[in-house]
């Protein structure tokens, strides 16, 4: 399945936030506004082995978000990196589904965790 599929899947931000923080969405003067881009998808060894042969394969998820409280004037650029490692032998195709929805929700509790932590 594509990764636009499952990357930072609207739907799943927003009911984080509107679940957990109490927001209400709205267009109209919002108090938090939140944009963001894939800056990075990556496959690549995570451990070595013998013969220089990868014992572990990496995915890795960047995006960066930026973050303006209309209220208190913060405002930030970060970027969320979040990765999981996959057994060498595994074919990406076959376990990409899966890793990028774990991946997707990492970034989605970090950018939450940052943007919320002190309300």
């Amino acid at each position: 399945m594509p990764l636009l599929s499952y990357c930072l899947p609207l739907e799943r931000l927003k009911n984080k936030f509107t679940s957990e923080a109490r927001l209400d969405l709205r267009k109209d003067k919002p108090d938090v506004e939140l944009s963001g881009a894939i800056v990075s998808y990556l496959v690549e060894p995570a451990a070595s082995g013998a013969n220089d042969q990868a014992l572990l394969n990496r995915l890795t998820l960047s995006v960066r978000v930026v973050y303006s409280n209309n209220v208190t004037k913060e405002e930030w650029t970060d970027v969320f990196k979040s990765f999981e490692n996959f057994d060498r032998n595994a074919n990406l195709s076959d376990v990409e589904s899966a890793l990028i929805d774990v991946l997707v929700q990492k970034v989605i509790d970090d950018i939450y965790n940052k943007a919320f932590a002190n309300w």
